[in-house]
C-alpha cells in the first residue's frame, strides 16, 4: 500500500459510520421564570414619584407624612418625592428647600444621589428666580458629581 494511502486511512475510517450532524442547533431546555420574581412591586419612592405625576398635592401630603417618620439618611427619599411634588405644583422655593434637605440627609457614600439632588435644588431655585442660590447649588452638585466619578452627570450639571 502506498504511503499516501496509509496517511489517509484513519481519516477515511472516521467519516464512514458516523451519524449525520443535526441541521439545527439543539434546543436547551430552560426553566420557566417565576412570574412573581419578575414583577416586583414598585418601591415606596417610585409610588410617591408616580403619584406626583397625577396628583401632586396628594404626593406632597404622602411625602410629608413619610418624612415625619423617617430618621437620618432615610429622609432623603421622601424629601426627593416632596421636592418633585412641589415642583409639579410650581412651588419652586419650597421645592428647592426640599431638594436641599434631601441632599443634606443623604448618606455620605451616596455621592451621585447627592449631586443629583443638588442639581434638582439648583434648577428649582433657578425657576424660583434665585440665581445666586441656584449657582451655589449647581456648583456644589457639579463638584459632587466629579467627586463621585460620574462625568456624564457633571457635564449635565455644567449645562444647567
Amino acid at each position: 500500500m502506498p504511503l499516501a494511502a496509509l496517511l489517509f486511512l484513519p481519516l477515511a475510517l472516521q467519516a464512514g459510520n458516523a451519524p449525520p450532524l443535526p441541521r439545527a442547533p439543539l434546543e436547551i431546555p430552560r426553566r420557566k421564570a417565576d412570574a412573581k420574581a419578575e414583577a416586583l412591586p414598585p418601591s415606596r419612592l417610585q409610588q410617591c414619584l408616580d403619584l406626583s405625576r397625577t396628583a401632586p398635592v396628594a404626593a406632597a401630603v404622602q411625602a410629608r407624612a413619610w418624612l415625619d417618620t423617617a430618621k437620618g439618611s432615610a429622609r432623603a427619599e421622601p424629601g426627593r418625592c416632596l421636592g418633585v411634588a412641589l415642583s409639579a405644583q410650581e412651588q419652586w422655593d419650597d421645592a428647592a428647600a426640599a431638594f436641599l434637605a434631601a441632599r443634606d440627609a443623604s448618606a455620605a457614600n451616596e455621592r451621585v444621589e447627592i449631586a443629583r439632588l443638588g442639581g434638582m435644588a439648583g434648577n428649582a431655585a433657578l425657576a424660583a428666580g434665585q440665581p445666586d442660590m441656584a449657582l451655589a447649588a449647581l456648583d456644589r452638585a457639579h463638584g459632587d458629581a466629579l467627586g463621585a466619578g460620574d462625568t456624564a452627570l457633571a457635564a449635565l450639571l455644567s449645562i444647567d
